[in-house]
């Protein structure tokens, strides 16, 4: 909450300042519902934790909404 006073006037005010959250998404059909619907790689929030993964959603098969990861061995 910030107070705030008008120039000129002895009148306060009150002033709630709201700062943007991102969105975290747990899969590929979270992003997708929430209107993201370009396949591409998105940040992904693994579940209970505050680990986050990239992954490659696939926004056109199916309807979309397909989560797809890759383990990589050398």
């Amino acid at each position: 909450l910030i107070y705030t006073l008008s120039a000129g006037s002895a009148e306060e005010t009150n002033t709630v300042m709201m700062q943007d959250t991102p969105t975290l998404f747990l899969d590929c059909a979270a992003v997708y519902k929430s209107g993201n619907t370009h396949s591409g790689v998105y940040t992904l929030t693994v579940p209970n934790t505050t680990l986050e993964v990239k992954a490659f959603c696939d926004m056109e098969t199916e309807g979309g909404g397909w989560t797809v990861l890759q383990k990589r061995f050398e």
